[in-house]
């Protein structure tokens, strides 16, 4: 087994990914350039799943350097990586593969600040397609920076699996309308879920859950956003999304104030 973590905060003078063997040992530091007017550090929880098809799992992550990096075992760039977002990336991806398909798709939330009109954030579909790298499959602009990790899942009786996110804080206080919101999309093509997006009680950065309400029950999304300046709100809602419950916990989370991130759910 292998534990990789990233590094790196807006004091950095070093961003990397390192790996370390069971025991501790260092496998491999691979390390991300910055950019001009971005901090230096991979904010992404690297996630690990086969992008290639070849049978051998890849790290993926995203970076504030604009950029979402694929990884071989041996910390070596999958060939067509990096993939440029033209914007930092806070969103951790997640990977997924569609019935039929030969490899995982990445999903994953990124900032935009005007690439093709879209200003606010894109949560996207990427396939690694053989001698390209990775190709967007579809992807959807929000007015607010999607700083949110997806979770997918199953949520109604189509059986399709449905990518849940959130969006992020990037545009500060007053938040737009766009901020407020859970959006899940069909993984397959992208298109939106009957009856979503779903209005949250403010800013919604933290990454949401989908799992069974009651247990064994049908599926349900839990989510966390932010409440004013100083609590988050915690709901649950059912897979078409009729809110199930709501309850109120103190504290925005670790950052606090404009860039408050409420702690992410889970469903067990």
């Amino acid at each position: 087994p292998t534990i990789v973590v990233g590094s790196g905060t807006n004091t950095s003078t070093v961003g990397e990914v390192e790996a370390f063997r069971a025991d501790g040992t260092p496998r491999f530091v691979f390390r991300v350039p910055r950019r001009h007017h971005t901090w230096l550090g991979v904010f992404s929880s690297p996630a690990i799943g086969d992008v290639t098809g070849n049978g051998q799992p890849d790290i993926v992550f995203g970076s504030w350097d604009h950029d979402v990096y694929a990884l071989t075992p041996a910390g070596r760039l999958v060939q067509g990586f990096p993939y440029n977002a033209a914007d930092t990336v806070w969103s951790s991806p997640a990977l997924y593969r569609l019935p039929g398909a030969r490899a995982d798709d990445i999903y994953i939330g990124e900032d935009a600040s005007g690439l093709d009109g879209c200003r606010g954030g894109w949560i996207e579909d990427l396939r690694v397609v053989p001698g390209r790298g990775p190709v967007p499959r579809w992807r959807h602009c929000e007015p607010e920076t999607i700083w949110s990790s997806p979770a997918i899942g199953v949520l109604n009786t189509t059986g399709r699996a449905a990518v849940v996110v959130g969006t992020g804080y990037g545009y500060g206080t007053p938040f737009p309308a766009g901020a407020n919101r859970l959006h899940p999309y069909y993984a397959d093509n992208g298109t939106r879920v009957p009856g979503w997006p779903v209005a949250t009680a403010g800013a919604t950065s933290a990454s949401p859950a989908i799992g069974s309400l009651p247990p064994g029950g049908p599926p349900a999304v839990v989510e966390a956003s932010r409440l004013g300046s100083s609590a988050t709100q915690v709901a649950a809602w059912t897979g078409t999304g009729h809110r199930l419950w709501s309850r109120t916990v103190s504290g925005t989370g670790p950052w606090g104030g404009r860039r408050g991130k409420s702690v992410a759910p889970d469903v067990q």
